[in-house]
């Protein structure tokens, strides 16, 4: 496990906090969805906190189902992977965005990924895809 890996929220995580979610839904609704989730449940400030800042952070547009917000997890990565050298690992993945300039939604969704060694881009988007 890398280091604060388990400060992160998964695309599953924040799928727990969208539970419920009345789709079509913009960023906006996501966000205030899960800011009314976190008062109305009982879960630690820091792990509500986490969730609204990532979804804060995702692609200002219209998302038509669950599927769609953890797809904008893998496009706003899919960008710093292409280059990197495969096969690749988790951590040579991380690295590589880092040096591309990467925020910290995208090097918080690629370090989050299985450590295995990924033959292309497109593997890891669908191991991206597939954690929501």
């Amino acid at each position: 496990m890398t280091e604060n890996q388990s400060t992160r929220p998964s695309p599953a995580l924040v799928q727990r906090h969208l539970h419920g979610v009345d789709y079509p839904a913009s960023r906006d609704d996501l966000v205030s969805h899960a800011r009314r989730d976190c008062e109305g449940g009982n879960y630690p400030q820091s792990e509500c906190d986490r969730v609204v800042q990532v979804l804060s952070q995702l692609p200002d547009r219209e998302y038509q189902r669950p599927v769609d917000v953890s797809k904008a997890f893998g496009e706003a990565a899919r960008g710093y992977l292409q280059n990197a050298s495969y096969p690749a690992r988790r951590d040579d993945l991380v690295a590589s965005a880092r040096d591309q300039g990467a925020d910290q939604v995208v090097l918080d969704t690629i370090v989050l990924i299985p450590d295995e060694e990924y033959p292309d881009v497109d593997a890891v988007i669908v191991q991206i895809i597939d954690a929501g």
